[in-house]
């Protein structure tokens, strides 16, 4: 039941460009990938925010936090269009 509501959900609320280039299995792929990496995500804080787009810190089942930018359609149905982490690695200079 709840992976029908998972695929339902997708393909409610994903744009259909961006069904185009990934389809609902390989979406859903991607986010058992990251409930596996992740676990429960929470919004820890919003860092930036413009029209059709968001960037969230979100934190993981395990304390860390991970950067993700949210990109939907910036006019009417406004689905969604992408979800990206964004790996920050720091590095001694």
């Amino acid at each position: 039941m709840a992976r029908r509501v998972r695929v339902d959900f997708l393909a409610k609320n994903i744009a259909e460009e961006a069904l185009a280039t990934r389809d609902i299995e390989q979406r859903m792929d991607g986010c058992r990938a990251l409930r596996k990496r992740f676990g429960t995500l929470k919004v820890r804080k919003v860092l930036a925010s413009s029209a059709g787009t968001i960037e969230m810190l979100l934190a993981a089942s395990d304390g860390s936090e991970h950067e993700f930018i949210f990109t939907a359609q910036t006019s009417a149905p406004f689905k969604l269009l992408s979800i990206a982490l964004r790996e920050v690695h720091y590095g001694h200079g």
